[in-house]
């Protein structure tokens, strides 16, 4: 089944079970290009007396049925996302929002320029390296995860600012919002449940100090969600620094954190740069990769420079 056949199974399908429950509302079907220019389809879905339109996006469900998973099961999980999301919308959509609405939730993200490059076109930027530094206005944040929308040029005349004032506006509210969390990667892993298979004789004991790091460090924000950005915070790379004991390189794992470890670890450039480009094309999702390269931080110097 291509997508536009699904889409139609689905808004019908949908649209029988809100009658069933006597329940008015309108859905219809739209695409939208996330970041690095990945198209998802989805269905927007509203009671046709509120503005408000959480989106369902397919793709993964459509994957699910030609992998063999059940309609009638796929349908049963649409339609619960979408009466959670239309009855915990935390907002009124409104393309006019005045700036004293927005101002204390300006933050910024690290995406890829080159895979970006054609919606910055019609967006405030600043160069960093071979990345881009976007701005945004979060929604909501719970946790559940955060909402945030992209702001565009006609939203800096409206509002009748400066890019350098978006800017420093950002600066704070992202340090605000997501503060950093530098980390070794073994106490990550842990907490994230990957040695909880471990027997009773062997476990990795985190809490108590014996399980030793293997030099290898994360840098993430307390939320783990768009996280490569606190290398833009003031002092977080020489916090990496102090850490790993000395300059270092970063890996970009993906727009959610950086991998930084010594430069005596693990000194030979060209194989640090496959092993990203790897991980890209094997682990990480398309909407999700950060850049090709890898970088590298003097601490004396306070320099960061990119490794092409």
């Amino acid at each position: 089944m291509n997508m536009d056949e699904f889409c139609e199974a689905v808004i019908q399908d949908l649209q029988h079970r809100f009658k069933e429950q006597n329940e008015n509302v309108h859905i219809g079907k739209h695409s939208v290009t996330k970041n690095n220019g990945i198209v998802l389809t989805g269905i927007h879905i509203s009671k046709k007396v509120s503005g408000v339109c959480p989106t369902v996006y397919l793709d993964s469900y459509l994957n699910d049925l030609n992998a063999g998973r059940n309609f009638s099961e796929i349908m049963d999980e649409i339609y619960d996302v979408c009466k959670e999301r239309m009855e915990d919308v935390p907002f009124q959509m409104d393309e006019y929002l005045p700036f004293s609405q927005v101002k204390e939730h300006i933050i910024y993200r690290l995406v890829n320029y080159r895979l970006n490059r054609k919606n910055l076109e019609n967006a405030p930027y600043l160069p960093f390296h071979d990345l881009a530094i976007t701005f945004r206005w979060m929604v909501h944040k719970d946790e559940e995860g955060v909402s945030s929308v992209q702001i565009y040029n006609e939203d800096l005349k409206r509002w009748k600012i400066s890019i350098q004032a978006l800017y420093k506006l950002a600066v704070s509210n992202t340090q605000r919002l997501f503060p950093y969390k530098l980390q070794g990667m073994i106490s990550m892993l842990a907490e994230q449940g990957f040695f909880a298979d471990h027997d009773a004789s062997g476990q990795l004991d985190v809490q108590s100090g014996d399980c030793p790091e293997n030099g290898l460090y994360v840098a993430t924000n307390q939320e783990g969600i768009n996280g490569a950005t606190v290398i833009l915070y003031p002092d977080v790379l020489d916090e990496c620094a102090k850490m790993a004991g000395g300059d270092i390189y970063l890996l970009p794992s993906s727009i959610h954190e950086f991998i930084f470890f010594s430069r005596d670890l693990l000194g030979n450039e060209r194989e640090l740069k496959e092993m990203v480009s790897e991980a890209n094309r094997t682990v990480v999702a398309p909407t999700e990769v950060l850049s090709e390269n890898i970088y590298y931080y003097n601490q004396h110097e306070k320099i960061l420079k990119i490794i092409e």
